[in-house]
């Protein structure tokens, strides 16, 4: 049978994989507002893994009982029976989907998703005040039940779309290789399970795009769920993006160091999710979270990571930095993040644009080296690449936390400013300009290398982040142009 024939196949009602029994029970519980605790309780008792691990929920630190509690119908008194009910019927459920034997391929993978969109949701929970942590721990782990579904039952074809794409494949690429998707696989299977709809909302947030499934609203609830899958979904991606969730911790009010501080709870948090699934250890995951650390250490972020081992972990960050080189994101000639990382790194900042009363919104500053041309023509092409990476090395040491400094290309760079007025972006593009002129050195150039500057602020949001960000890089270009029209060595702003 080939992938289009088992999809077309899998996607009826008939050919979907069935709820276990106690699932099941506990579903018709969910629909019974006269069902007590100790009818949940004997339906709970039909598992002992399942009595297992909701012990383990509510002996946790988070609800610090004085005495351990031993019996479900204390747990329900403790959890709320509306909560028992979803917490019992969210892990019967992954009980029948997670496979500990699974230690590498997509099956392991998408099981790390969903122990990290479980366990991220609950403790973005905790973070943002949202009061049913445990029921966005369930939505998340079961937000990826369509992928577990595929995995299981299509493991072949999901490891070469795997491979291929070099992390989790997107929803249309699970499509157009598997004719169906995880996502729509998982809404499917749901709808056939009848759900609560609490429980659906890790599925439904993945159909969202990230920015969407983490904007800050009155429903608290479905931000964590959101936060939790867009974080496992971006931690699992091929490129291991993290821009837009630090936009989203900033829309929600929550620091880069609470960041930093979070990623630390939360790789023992996925930990203890494993262990509370009887799945042992992940090094996928503690491979993945090293590489988002790496990321935040890249962006400039500065976070204190708390880590067991503060000097081990620092040793680490450093040999990392070492390495940053052989990223994709990085100029391999000046060190400096490529256009690639500038274009993400201005659409997030495009798309968290918000105009302050004191007109204080996202700026960029353009320049590149007067007669660069003449420089590899006369003294020849090492002494063009000296002077790039002269004026980069001299550039950097000004360059502050929030902002991003990359070169575009040939000998254009430009410097993102957050948060500037008109008069920080002219005092910016100043500062870069004479620094440039009385540092940047190239031996047999007479002169001195210079350069013509131009800057612009983002007048108006139009809700396109792309054009946006377009408008506002043409503006300050041809500022830029401006400057080298008037003889260059020169500072000019978008007018």
């Amino acid at each position: 049978m080939d992938e289009l024939d088992f999809a077309d196949q899998l996607i009826t009602d008939d050919h979907l994989p069935t709820l276990p029994g106690v699932a099941f029970q506990l579903l018709q519980l969910c629909d019974d507002p006269k069902a007590g605790a100790r009818d949940v309780a004997q339906v709970v008792r039909l598992d002992p893994s399942l009595v297992a691990r909701v012990l383990q929920v509510v002996n946790s630190p988070f609800y610090a009982p004085r005495r351990p509690i031993v019996e479900i119908e204390r747990a329900a008194a403790v959890l709320g029976l509306t909560s028992l009910k979803l917490i019992g019927l969210g892990f019967a459920v992954m009980d029948s989907m997670w496979d500990s034997r699974a230690k590498d391929g997509p099956l392991a993978s998408i099981i790390g998703a969903s122990a990290m969109a479980g366990s991220g949701a609950r403790l973005f929970a905790q973070r943002i005040g949202c009061r049913d942590g445990e029921e966005a721990f369930v939505a998340g782990l079961l937000g990826y039940v369509g992928e577990l579904s595929l995995a299981q039952k299509q493991a072949d074809g999901l490891m070469r779309l795997w491979d291929e794409v070099g992390g989790l494949p997107s929803e249309r690429q699970q499509y157009l290789a598997l004719g169906v998707g995880g996502i729509e696989l998982g809404e499917r299977l749901q709808e056939t399970w009848r759900l609560p709809d609490m429980l659906r909302t890790g599925v439904r947030s993945r159909a969202l795009p990230v920015v969407e499934r983490t904007r800050p609203s009155e429903d608290k609830f479905a931000g964590a769920v959101g936060f939790g899958t867009a974080l496992a979904d971006s931690l699992l991606s091929p490129d291991h993006d993290l821009t837009q969730l630090r936009v989203a911790c900033r829309r929600w009010k929550v620091s880069d160091d609470d960041l930093g501080r979070y990623l630390a709870e939360f790789r023992q948090a996925v930990s203890n999710t494993y262990e509370m699934m009887g799945m042992g250890g992940s090094s996928m995951v503690d491979g993945l979270l090293k590489d988002a650390r790496k990321q935040l250490v890249q962006s400039t972020l500065s976070m204190s990571v708390a880590l067991n081992d503060a000097n081990r972990e620092l040793d680490e960050l450093r040999a990392e930095n070492q390495r940053l080189s052989d990223r994709v994101l990085l100029d391999p000639l000046t060190d400096l993040p490529n256009r690639a990382a500038f274009d993400g790194f201005l659409a997030a900042h495009v798309n968290d644009h918000v105009r302050h009363d004191d007109g204080r919104r996202v700026g960029v500053v353009l320049f590149d080296l007067d007669g660069f041309k003449t420089i590899n023509d006369t003294l020849g092409h090492p002494a063009g690449d000296q002077a790039l990476c002269s004026v980069a090395e001299v550039v950097r040491g000004q360059i502050r936390a929030n902002e991003l400094f990359a070169r575009l290309g040939g000998d254009e760079f430009a410097l993102v400013v957050p948060e500037a007025t008109v008069e920080d972006l002219r005092a910016a593009g100043e500062r870069l300009r004479g620094i440039i002129e009385r540092r940047s050195e190239v031996p047999g150039l007479e002169g001195g290398v210079t350069s013509s500057v131009g800057v612009a602020l983002l007048d108006h949001a139009t809700g396109d982040p792309t054009l946006d960000a377009k408008r506002l890089i043409a503006a300050a270009d041809k500022a830029l142009y401006v400057a080298k029209r008037q003889g260059g060595n020169l500072c000019v702003a978008a007018s």
